[in-house]
Order: structure tokens, then sequence, then C-alpha cells
């Protein structure tokens, strides 16, 4: 995939983070980004941090962290929530998780301990049952196998349309999917279309989903990404996109046909 230099340049002012100053571009900042080595003896490198738990240095700081975790509190501005488990968070997800969020230009990143969990979160999330999820096809097959078989045990209906398909042929879904009666609340797609290699028309999803939407109804664009990582696939900032989906293990590893234990 090429992206033309007018675009480039045109977003050049997005790509640079200022700290203290100081201007860096993410290829920079994704060196050390996220992490104080002073809470931890200097150390050049973040060590791994293999607890489970943590303390809190008063109980009414356990309490608040647990609220905010739980979302029972919305966070103070400027205030961050102690780490509570490292199921859910943790010093060394919180480092990997900035840095990709900083070299995909995005506001925040979350990390899963598989594929299928990110695309799960994805129209759990978002969706209700009687709602439904347009999806361009193919996609990968685990995330077929639920969007056709499981998310219709939650009242989920999935709309198909091709990963090629024209603007018009994919209002067509919304469309129908409103004339059943039901709120589109996702639009998801995965480019290149896994395994064909299609390429899907990015810019004319987010215009359907700025027309669909409303303000009792944003509609999430969701996209997710087998084969180009992050180099290579279009950043969520320049390509208008709420949620991006990376594999990792594909991406650092170079390979796809292989399990991490976590």
């Amino acid at each position: 995939m090429q992206f033309s230099k007018s675009k480039d340049e045109e977003h050049e002012e997005d790509h640079v983070t200022e700290i203290d100053g100081h201007k860096f571009k993410p290829e920079t900042l994704v060196l050390g980004y996220g992490y104080n080595n002073k809470s931890c003896n200097y150390s050049l490198k973040p060590p791994l941090f293999l607890t489970s738990t943590f303390v809190f240095p008063k109980s009414k700081v356990g309490k608040r962290a647990f609220e905010l975790m739980r979302g029972v509190a919305k966070p103070r501005k400027g205030e961050k929530s102690a780490y509570v488990y490292s199921r859910m968070n943790n010093p060394n997800l919180d480092i990997f998780e900035k840095r990709l969020a900083l070299f995909d230009q995005s506001d925040y990143g979350l990390s899963f301990a598989s594929g299928m969990a990110a695309v799960s979160a994805v129209p759990l999330a978002f969706c209700r049952p009687g709602d439904a999820l347009i999806s361009t096809d193919p996609i990968y097959g685990g995330s077929k196998t639920l969007f056709n078989y499981f998310l219709n045990d939650f009242g989920i209906k999935v709309y198909w349309v091709p990963a090629d398909a024209q603007k018009e042929e994919i209002e067509k879904a919304i469309l129908a999917a409103q004339n059943d009666g039901r709120k589109v609340k996702v639009i998801y797609t995965e480019t290149p279309s896994n395994p064909t290699i299609v390429m899907t028309d990015l810019e004319a999803l987010n215009e359907l989903k700025l027309k669909y939407s409303t303000p009792e109804n944003k509609i999430v664009l969701a996209c997710d990404n087998t084969f180009l990582g992050k180099l290579f696939l279009a950043k969520s900032k320049l390509f208008f996109f709420f949620r991006t989906l990376l594999s990792d293990s594909n991406y650092f590893w170079s390979r796809c046909n292989s399990l991490f234990n976590n």
C-alpha cells in the first residue's frame, strides 16, 4: 500500500509529540515512551513485572482504583488509576499499550491475550440484543465464525457486504438493517481482506458511518489487520478509525502460525 506524498505532508504535524518543549516523532518516542526509569532504580530497560497483585499506599487509593477499574466512577482530569491486578492492568502492559497507541496516532491502546479476544470485544462492548453489525467479507475465519454463529445467540445480526463493495452497496446493507428495525452499532472490516488480499474503501466506510450516526447512536468503525502491521496500515488518526485491531504475534514475531504463552 502506498500513500501519496501530499497526504503525508498534510498530516506531518500529526506525527509529532511534544515533550518538555521538544518535538519528537513516534519513531523516536516508541523506543522509550511510557517508562520512568526512576521508579525502577534507573534500569535502562523496563523490568518484567511478574506479580499478579499490587500494594496500595492507602486503603482509599485501593478503593478508588477498583471503582475506576469496574467503571462505576469516571477518572478526574489528569487522574491515573493505581495498578490493581495484572489480569486488568500491569506496568509492562501499560508501556506496551502506550507505545502502540503512540505509533498508531491513537488516543489509547488495549492489549488482549489473543486476537479473537480483541475481535470479540468489539461487538460485545458496543452491540446489544436487537442491534446490527455491518461487516465486509471475507475476514479472518475465527471472526466470521463469531459473527455468523455466536453473535446470533446474543440477538445481534450481521449484514455482510463484499470486501470490494462500492459505497452504494454498503449503504444498502445499512438500510436493510434499519428496515428490519435494528440499530447499526458497528461497521467492521479487515483490509487487506483475509485471505484474498482485497482492498476495502476505507473512506466510503467512514462517510457512511458519519452519515448514519446520530447523537443517540454513534456508529463505531472498526478495522482488523492481519497482514500489514503498524508500519504499513494507515494510522488511525489519518483514516478516521476509532478502533483498529492488530495481530501483534504476526507483526512483532513475523509469523502467524505460533502460539505464545502469556
